[in-house]
């Protein structure tokens, strides 16, 4: 049974994300509540972090098909490493009955809202030739540059982390989904000197070659989820980092060059 510190999957975030996408449509939260919860969803860890994110939305999940999170014993707090992993319906489904359990009064004015009209885009797949190039444009027509500090490629989206002019040690994050966020979600620091990355330098081919065969180069049987970190590296050029993993927690990673030569690799075993 599932508990809150139970670590949650790419597909667990992935179901956070639409449901946000659809509470925003909808008119439930606006616009910069949606970058906002979407941005934390994209970095939760555990399915306690994601029911919070979603906990007070109604959405479109009968209640009889929600589990209920277990309680788990209280422990020390220690740092969360952000890492991608996966969100099928349990935090969805946690979602339904935290909101069928919650009683509305009757007779009870709620406050007016302006409508939200949402802008709705098509699906890019960004592990394919012509997704990265769309990507790459979106990065240049948002930001006015194709130099960041670091971008994360996912199936259907993508982060960038990019870095705020005229301030070398700070950088905001953006999501790419279909079309780019025109405001940043989320901001952070870095190190000035740490080395920045050109997505429009790279050749997607080798990259996503390299995804192709992360299954296989990783040990990674039946992998439901791929996806590459690109950034400056630690002073010998660009760095490419493929992940893969599957639905029974093994996982591994490679890092490579630009041209696709692995330099490292770290396999399932």
């Amino acid at each position: 049974m599932p508990t809150p510190r139970t670590r949650a999957r790419d597909a667990d975030r992935t179901a956070a994300c639409d449901a946000l996408d659809a509470a925003y449509a909808d008119g439930q939260i606006d616009g910069v509540e949606h970058r906002e919860r979407t941005a934390t969803a994209l970095q939760a860890t555990t399915l306690g972090e994601l029911h919070a994110v979603v906990e007070d939305l109604q959405v479109a999940v009968p209640p009889a098909a929600a589990p209920r999170l277990q309680p788990a014993r209280r422990r020390r707090a220690w740092p969360v490493v952000v890492a991608a992993v996966t969100v099928p319906a349990v935090v969805v489904a946690g979602v339904a009955w935290s909101v069928a359990d919650r009683p509305v009064a009757n007779g009870v004015d709620r406050p007016q809202v302006e409508a939200v009209t949402p802008r709705v885009v098509g699906p890019t797949n960004v592990q394919t030739p012509e997704g990265y190039r769309a990507f790459v444009d979106a990065v240049r027509a948002e930001l006015g540059t194709t130099v960041v500090d670091q971008a994360t490629l996912y199936p259907d989206y993508a982060i960038v982390q990019a870095l705020v002019p005229g301030e070398p040690r700070r950088i905001r994050m953006y999501i790419f989904r279909g079309g780019m966020d025109s405001s940043p979600t989320t901001g952070s620091t870095r190190d000035a000197d740490d080395p920045t990355v050109d997505l429009a330098s790279f050749d997607p081919q080798p990259m996503l070659a390299l995804l192709a065969g992360a299954p296989q180069s990783l040990n990674v049987r039946d992998a439901s989820m791929r996806y590459v970190i690109v950034d400056g590296g630690d002073g010998a050029g660009p760095r490419l980092a493929v992940h893969a993993s599957n639905s029974f927690g093994e996982s591994g990673y490679l890092q490579a060059k630009p041209d696709g030569t692995v330099t490292t690799r770290f396999p399932f075993e």
